[in-house]
C-alpha cells in the first residue's frame, strides 16, 4: 500500500470516527457542541473552567459558548464566575448530571469497553502512534508559509 493509500484509509477512519460521534448525539437529541460540553463535564465529574472547555472542544470560542448558552438556558449547566473573573465556571445542575449519565455516560462507558477490546501493549501504541502522528502533522501544517 501506498503513503498515499495508507493516509486515504487513515482519513476514512478518521471520519468514521466522527460519524460514531456525530450519530450518538444526534441519537440523544443533541448538538454536537453541546454533546462534547456534556462529556468533558462528565468526565470531570460535574464542573470546569469555561477556558477549559474551549480548549477541549478545539473549535472556536464563539461556538462552545453558544453551545454553552443554550445548555445554560435548558438547566443542564450554570456559569458562575470564578477566582479569574475572565473566566466562568461551569458546573452541571441536577439535570445536567441526570442527562449527561444518559448520554455521555454511556458513550464513555461504550469507549472503555472498546478500548478493552485491545490489550494494553495495543492500547499503548495506539495511543502513542496517534499522539505522535498529530505531533508531526501539527508541525509539518504549522511549516506551511
Amino acid at each position: 500500500m501506498s503513503n498515499t493509500d495508507k493516509l486515504a484509509e487513515f482519513n476514512a477512519r478518521w471520519m468514521e470516527q466522527n460519524e460514531i460521534y456525530r450519530k450518538a448525539a444526534k441519537r440523544f437529541r443533541l448538538s454536537e457542541s453541546a454533546f462534547w460540553i456534556l462529556y468533558f463535564l462528565q468526565e470531570s465529574e460535574g464542573t470546569l473552567g469555561q477556558r477549559e472547555i474551549c480548549a477541549a472542544m478545539c473549535l472556536p470560542k464563539q461556538t462552545t459558548n453558544s453551545a454553552l448558552k443554550k445548555l445554560e438556558n435548558d438547566g443542564f449547566i450554570i456559569m458562575t464566575e470564578s477566582s479569574s473573573r475572565r473566566c466562568k465556571d461551569v458546573s452541571l445542575t441536577e439535570a445536567g448530571h441526570r442527562c449527561a449519565d444518559i448520554t455521555a455516560g454511556r458513550v464513555i462507558a461504550a469507549e472503555h469497553l472498546a478500548m478493552s477490546g485491545l490489550t494494553d501493549e495495543e492500547q499503548e501504541q495506539f495511543i502513542e502512534l496517534f499522539s505522535k502522528y498529530n505531533k508531526l502533522l501539527n508541525k509539518r501544517i504549522g511549516d506551511i508559509k
